[in-house]
């Protein structure tokens, strides 16, 4: 699916952008389906904006939003960066109000993991658009010193580099429906100035793991999670060979199950 040239990328900088991976008629059917399934979610009732709308799991809850999960497009990138036999961590829809503030993803995991995002509308450096620190992936130095970033939680206001969160240097991923972007779930990433109810979906793989002491890592970072790492049961007994496949070692090692 990807090229050397792409994956090298990925791995230097932990950021990928694919623009148009995805056709506007294609985007327009997710963003009306994904739409649909959130607005199931609250029974129906009008997203008033005041605050943000999450559901884990996402995809697995519409036939043709489970059908990407196995499109050649998304399937393909994840084995093109993560190698076979790599799993589904968790599918999200999300519809945000206010900033996203700079932080680190994947820690709690045992191996590589990314997130597969699109952005439903088009965004821009000052309207809310994925920022990132290309290279805060790779361990040392450079991104041990990045943790004064995670304050900014705390503050909102500051950090400890001076500035505030808009304007730490970085990379703005501007985007529009069709484009598909990935990031290393430990690059450092935020975003700024978007306006409410700003569409996102996402689906979080990671890397097959192997080893005892990753199984080991794998059971402790689930018994972290609420929702990550609980594939649905939609999937668990799906005909479709690669749905499956994404998901059987987390019903190999018998986590609970998300009854979608």
């Amino acid at each position: 699916m990807l090229t050397p040239g792409q994956i090298s990328h990925f791995e230097t900088f932990g950021i990928l952008a694919l623009r148009g991976l995805f056709s506007q008629s294609e985007a327009d059917a997710i963003r009306a389906e994904s739409d649909k399934v959130l607005s199931r979610a609250r029974d129906g009732k009008p997203f008033t904006g005041k605050e943000s709308q999450t559901l884990f799991p996402f995809f697995e809850r519409s036939p043709l939003l489970t059908s990407l999960l196995e499109d050649e497009r998304i399937y393909g990138l994840a084995e093109s960066l993560l190698g076979p036999d790599f799993i589904l961590m968790s599918t999200e829809g999300n519809r945000y109000v206010g900033q996203t503030q700079w932080h680190s993803d994947g820690s709690s995991m045992p191996v590589p993991s990314i997130k597969v995002v699109w952005y439903l509308d088009p965004i821009q450096k000052d309207t809310g658009c994925l920022r990132v620190i290309p290279g805060s992936h790779q361990p040392g130095r450079f991104r041990d010193s990045l943790e004064a970033l995670h304050c900014e939680y705390r503050t909102v206001k500051s950090n400890d580099f001076g500035v505030p969160g808009p304007e730490v240097p970085c990379q703005h991923v501007e985007s529009s429906p069709g484009d598909v972007v990935v990031i290393s779930e430990s690059v450092y990433h935020a975003s700024f100035g978007g306006r409410p109810g700003r569409r996102m979906n996402a689906i979080n793989f990671a890397k097959a793991v192997v080893t005892r002491e990753q199984e080991a890592g794998l059971r402790e970072a689930y018994e972290g999670f609420t929702h990550v790492l609980h594939p649905a049961e939609s999937l668990v007994n799906s005909d479709a060979p690669r749905l499956r496949a994404m998901i059987s070692k987390l019903v190999e090692l018998g986590f609970e199950t998300a009854k979608v």
